[in-house]
């Protein structure tokens, strides 16, 4: 599928992100942060940047990759999955290569994601940035490396699925926006910046009276959501006999976490 980039705005009313016309939305969005945040629940305290922008295009994908991999160093997921991949049984002396990270997720949802219509925000040049998957999508898991994912892949999706079914139930198996990436720039300081990937989608999510769900792989990060809005459901533990807490292979290990959260104060 390829896109022909435009640039129009877009208000996030009921009608405007319809997952049948995510497609029809086209390549990029600009959107007024300040007006898509006026109705939302959610945090009103910090100063959001003039303009977020919205996206599925290729370009866009390849950018959330480069920023992603910046930002995601010691992450214990990242790093499991590139030693199970790589073969590597002892951890290394210097970090993975901001190549070998790139070429992690170039393999990964991000891609497939985009190509399928999930909406990569952006804001402030890129300051802060995020892939969010609307209501009733399916289209991530057509990536390469989940054709036939190693164990620790697989016992993820398995494990992340069954706690998503479990907390999501019948109503909303399908109806929930995901947030599959968020990333920060280290190097640029803007206020407000994530605000502006996040909030007019959770103001999405209260208008469509849906949750929105995610998988934090970082404890600092849970935090972050938290004041977000989102609460923890369950604590997962991945790798539990070959990993250690930080991600690196280890015999009997007592593997590594992450949190599955849900935002769903505005259902009741």
């Amino acid at each position: 599928m390829s896109f022909e980039p435009r640039l129009i705005e877009v208000h996030l009313t009921p009608a405007g992100l319809r997952t049948d016309t995510v497609s029809s939305l086209l390549n990029t969005m600009s959107v007024p942060a300040q007006e898509l945040s006026a109705k939302s629940t959610t945090p009103d305290n910090i100063l959001l940047p003039a303009t977020v922008k919205v996206s599925s295009s290729p370009e866009y994908a390849q950018r959330l990759i480069v920023h992603v991999a910046r930002s995601f160093l010691t992450s214990p997921i990242l790093i499991g999955l590139i030693t199970e991949v790589d073969d590597i049984k002892q951890p290394p002396f210097t970090p993975f290569t901001f190549e070998r990270r790139v070429k992690h997720f170039e393999s990964g949802s991000i891609i497939s994601s985009a190509r399928n219509g999930a909406l990569i925000a952006e804001a402030d040049n890129w300051t802060a940035a995020s892939l969010w998957q609307p209501p009733g999508f399916t289209g991530g898991m057509d990536a390469p490396r989940y054709h036939n994912p190693p164990p620790l892949l697989k016992e993820f999706i398995t494990k992340a699925a069954a706690v998503r079914a479990k907390y999501l139930g019948p109503e909303f198996r399908e109806r929930y926006w995901h947030l599959s990436y968020l990333a920060r720039d280290p190097s640029k300081i803007s206020k407000g910046a994530v605000s502006a990937v996040m909030r007019p989608f959770l103001q999405r999510a209260e208008e469509d009276g849906v949750p929105a769900w995610l998988i934090s792989v970082d404890l600092h990060a849970v935090q972050v959501y938290e004041h977000y809005g989102f609460r923890v459901c369950e604590k997962i533990i991945i790798g539990q006999g070959v990993a250690r807490p930080d991600g690196w292979p280890e015999e009997g290990g007592e593997g590594f976490a992450v949190w599955a959260m849900v935002f769903d104060q505005h259902l009741g």
